[in-house]
């Protein structure tokens, strides 16, 4: 076998494997039609905690955020205790016991184990405008 054959067969073997790259997420959205792509969502990784953008891309092995920002602490508008409630209903205006980073334009997040779809525009707004933690 010469070396551009070689090179073919591995770029096809590179392409078969993404085709095989979905996941039980993607299968469900093919039957069901439902996507989280597009929609402001909540990450939650096992190694980089918590984040919220809009989704671009979603894999078994990571997903790609747009506009993202990492939540370090935050606390829920309604009292709710879970990163459910922050999907609900938000997070505090204002609150300076928030932790949360400035946005990132790009930001891939790998071992994802979790993403919430925000479902109000409230949850969206207070999320988006929370002000940037400033350990000053």
């Amino acid at each position: 076998m010469n070396n551009e054959s070689l090179v073919l067969k591995l770029i096809s073997m590179i392409l078969k494997s993404e085709e095989k790259c979905i996941g039980i997420d993607d299968k469900a959205e093919k039957e069901t039609g439902f996507s989280f792509i597009g929609k402001k969502v909540l990450i939650r990784s096992r190694d980089a905690g918590v984040h919220f953008g809009t989704l671009i891309e979603d894999r078994d092995s990571h997903v790609v955020l747009s506009n993202a920002r990492r939540m370090d602490r935050f606390y829920i508008g309604g009292g709710e205790d879970s990163l459910s409630g922050v999907a609900r209903q938000g997070i505090l205006k204002d609150d300076a016991n928030s932790r949360i980073s400035g946005v990132v334009p790009i930001q891939k997040i790998v071992n994802h184990c979790e993403i919430i779809a925000l479902e109000n525009n409230s949850a969206i707004e207070t999320t988006e405008s929370a002000p940037v933690f400033n350990k000053r």
